[in-house]
């Protein structure tokens, strides 16, 4: 049974998610359409928004953020000194979210300028960018974590933009 004229006369003015009318949850499967989606499209509609700060989150330039070692930890990349406005640390940080709490851990505390990209596989975290290494020139725009330090992988004219493995291999581009 078509609902749609008894929608338009009853709760033809209500946001699709306050409409009560039997029927609507059939014309929106019909429609191809989710319901969220249908909403977005509401003049005036204004969508929630589920995100959280990261507690201060970071003093700079964020441009690559993956997920980090446990599956509630992220890492995040970029052009900063400080997370949650006292952590020093140098475009690396790890963050942490346990039952609501956040904790930062810096990364090294050796890369000057800028990351692009992290890539992690089970053996290192590779970082691209533009940034050279404090007390290791062999360092230039891309280098690997070993979860001490961080090591060269050759030094690379220009910046990096992306890291992939293939067959065992890591790959940068830029």
């Amino acid at each position: 049974m078509n609902h749609l004229p008894e929608i338009a006369k009853e709760e033809n003015l209500l946001y699709i998610k306050n409409i009560k009318t039997k029927g609507l949850c059939n014309w929106v499967q019909q429609s191809g359409l989710t319901l969220e989606e249908l909403a977005w499209m509401q003049p005036n509609y204004v969508a929630t928004n589920n995100s959280k700060a990261l507690g201060n989150g970071v003093n700079g330039k964020v441009n690559t953020i993956i997920k980090g070692e446990s599956p509630m930890s992220i890492y995040v990349g970029g052009k900063f000194t400080l997370a949650d406005s006292s952590i020093p640390c140098k475009s690396v940080i790890e963050i942490t979210i346990a039952e609501n709490e956040y904790s930062f851990k810096a990364i090294g505390q050796t890369i000057e300028g800028e990351v692009n990209v992290l890539y992690k596989n089970k053996d290192f975290l590779y970082a691209g960018g533009e940034f050279t290494a404090l007390n290791n020139s062999e360092i230039q725009n891309i280098a690997k974590w070993n979860g001490i330090e961080w090591l060269p992988m050759g030094k690379l004219n220009g910046k990096v933009y992306s890291i992939s493995q293939y067959n065992n291999e890591i790959y940068a581009g830029g």
